[in-house]
C-alpha cells in the first residue's frame, strides 16, 4: 500500500492505482473547496476496505465519488454562491489576485475562485460543471463572461458599499452629499496652487530644533488663549513618554494596549511645528472616543489654519508660509483627487440608479471632444501644430472607447476594493478643508471659543449640529468662498 496527502486529505492506494493516482491528487487538489467536507478523513482505493475505520472512505470509482461530492456541495452551498453579489466580489478578487506577484499570499486562491465562477457559469448544467471542475479546461471562456457581464455590476456594488458607509457614519450629512462635492471639488480647483506644481520654488525653509518647535507650541496655545487642560496634557503627554519624534509619519493612534499616542515626523523644518500642532488636536478630540468620521479631520485642519497665521505673526516671511501651506495642499491635492470621480459616481448611482459602460463611453465622448476644442482653439491661437499627437487619444473609435472605460473601471474596483479606508479618509479631509475656508471668513474671536468646544467634545457633534453651531448652514450649501 501507498500514501500521500492532499492537504488534510489522505490518499491511501494500492498497485492497481499507481498510474492513476497522480491525476487524481491533481483533481482533488484543484477542487479542494468541493472535497472540504471530507478533510482530516482518508481516501482508500482499493477492491476491498481492510478495516472499519470511520475516518475512511472506500473509493471503487472515482468518477462516481467526484460526482456525489460535487452534488453534495451543491446541495449545501450552491444558494449561497450562486448570487450577483458573489460574482461581483469574485471579480474584484480575480483583478486584485492577478496583479500580485505572490499569488500565494492572497488570501482566497485561484482554484478556489474559478470553482466559484464555475458554479455561477454553468447554472444547472452538472455535467458541464463537473468537466470544467475535473480538467480546467477554457478557464479564459468563464472569465471572459464574467468580464462582460459584471465588470459594472462590482463596479456598482462598491460604490454602494462606501455610500453606505458614509451615511450610516453620519445619516443628517447625507443630505449634503451632492452640494458638499460639487462645492468642494470647485473648491479644491479654485485653490490648488498650479504654479507652484509647474515651477520648483527654491525658497529654503529654515532648520528648527525639537526643543523650539515645542517653544513654538506652548506659544502658540498662549496666543490663541487655549484652556490650560491642554497644556497640562501635552506635558503629561512629554512626562509619559506619549509623544515621539523623528517618525515616518505623523499620527494619533491607539496602541495594542489601547493607550492614545502621538508620533510626529520630524524633517527638521517648521512644517514639524504644524504636524505637531495637527495632532495635538486630534489627541484631544480622540480622548472622549471617536465621533463621526465626516468630521475627523475638521477640528486639525482648523487649527492648523490658526497656527499658519501664528506663523506670519511672530515674522515668518509671507513667501515662506505660503512655500509651507502650498506644500502641504499640494500634497494633499495629489492624494485625494483620484476619489473625485469615485464620489461624482456616488452621487449618481444614488440620484439616478447604477453606473453603466454605455454612460462611462459617453462620458469619455464628451470629455474628448471638450479637450479637442480646448486644444483647436490653442492651436489656432498659436499658429502651431503641437497638439497633433494628442488628437489621437481624443479621436477614438468605439473599440478604443470601450477599452479605455474597461480599464479605468477596473482600476476604480481595485481602489474601493482595496483602499475603501482611504477614499472615506480623502473624502473627510477635503470636505473639513472646505468647512475651514468658510469658517476662516468669520471673525477669529467668534469662532476660536466655539472651536475649543468642539475640539473637546467633537464625538457629541455630526455635521449639520456644527454648521447650526456656527451658523453657516445657508453658506456651506451655496459656492460662495471665492
Amino acid at each position: 500500500m501507498y500514501q500521500i496527502k492532499i492537504k488534510d486529505i489522505k490518499l491511501v492506494y494500492d498497485d492497481i492505482y499507481k498510474e492513476k493516482i497522480k491525476d487524481i491528487a491533481k483533481i482533488i487538489e484543484t477542487n479542494y473547496l468541493i472535497f472540504a467536507d471530507i478533510s482530516n478523513k482518508t481516501l482508500v482505493f482499493k477492491d476491498n476496505l481492510i478495516d472499519s475505520d470511520m475516518d475512511c472512505f472506500l473509493v471503487t470509482d472515482f468518477d462516481a465519488f467526484f460526482d456525489s461530492a460535487l452534488a453534495s456541495f451543491l446541495k449545501k452551498y450552491k444558494n449561497e454562491l450562486v448570487r450577483k453579489e458573489v460574482l461581483a466580489i469574485l471579480y474584484c478578487e480575480f483583478l486584485v489576485i492577478s496583479s500580485l506577484d505572490d499569488k500565494t499570499k492572497f488570501m482566497i486562491n485561484e482554484n478556489d475562485l474559478y470553482t466559484i465562477l464555475a458554479l455561477n457559469y454553468f447554472g444547472d448544467n452538472f455535467d458541464s460543471l463537473r468537466d470544467f471542475l475535473k480538467y480546467r479546461n477554457d478557464k479564459e471562456v468563464l472569465f471572459n463572461w464574467l468580464q462582460e457581464n459584471y465588470r459594472f455590476l462590482a463596479y456598482n456594488y462598491f460604490l454602494n458599499i462606501i455610500s453606505d458607509k458614509i451615511k450610516e457614519d453620519d445619516p443628517t450629512f447625507w443630505q449634503y452629499f451632492d452640494i458638499i462635492l460639487k462645492n468642494m471639488i470647485d473648491f479644491v480647483l479654485r485653490t490648488l496652487p498650479i504654479n507652484d506644481i509647474l515651477t520648483e520654488n527654491n525658497l529654503m525653509v529654515p532648520h528648527v530644533s525639537i526643543a523650539k518647535i515645542e517653544n513654538l507650541f506652548l506659544d502658540f496655545l498662549r496666543s490663541i488663549d487655549a484652556p490650560d487642560e491642554w497644556y497640562n496634557l501635552y506635558s503629561q503627554l512629554k512626562n509619559d513618554g506619549l509623544i515621539s519624534y523623528g517618525n515616518e509619519k505623523s499620527r494619533c493612534f491607539l496602541d495594542e494596549d489601547d493607550q492614545l499616542k502621538i508620533e510626529i515626523e520630524y524633517d527638521g523644518t517648521i512644517e514639524t511645528f504644524i504636524s505637531l500642532v495637527h495632532e495635538f488636536i486630534h489627541y484631544i478630540s480622540f480622548r472622549k472616543g471617536k465621533g463621526v468620521a465626516s468630521l475627523e479631520e475638521f477640528p486639525p485642519i482648523y487649527f492648523e489654519s490658526l497656527a499658519t497665521f501664528y506663523l506670519k505673526q511672530i515674522g515668518l516671511s509671507d513667501k515662506l508660509i505660503k512655500k509651507i501651506s502650498d506644500r502641504r495642499n499640494i500634497n494633499n491635492f495629489f492624494t485625494y483627487s483620484s476619489i473625485f470621480n469615485l464620489l461624482e459616481d456616488i452621487s449618481t448611482i444614488n440620484n439616478s440608479g447604477p453606473i453603466t459602460k454605455e454612460q462611462k463611453i459617453a462620458e469619455r465622448m464628451e470629455q474628448n471632444r471638450h479637450i479637442e476644442e480646448n486644444l483647436l482653439a490653442l492651436q489656432e491661437k498659436k499658429g502651431t501644430d503641437s497638439f497633433e499627437s494628442i488628437f489621437k487619444f481624443t479621436r477614438q473609435n468605439r473599440e478604443e472607447l470601450e477599452s479605455y472605460v474597461n480599464m479605468d473601471c477596473d482600476e476604480a474596483i481595485k481602489i474601493l476594493f482595496t483602499n475603501s479606508g482611504g477614499i472615506l479618509g480623502g473624502f473627510q479631509y477635503v470636505v473639513d478643508t472646505y468647512l475651514v475656508q468658510i469658517l476662516n471668513k468669520l471673525p477669529k474671536e467668534e469662532v476660536i471659543p466655539k472651536m475649543f468646544e468642539v475640539t473637546t467634545n467633537l464625538v457629541n457633534y455630526n455635521m449639520i449640529s456644527i454648521l447650526k453651531y456656527f451658523g453657516i448652514e445657508e453658506e456651506f450649501k451655496r459656492d460662495d468662498t471665492r
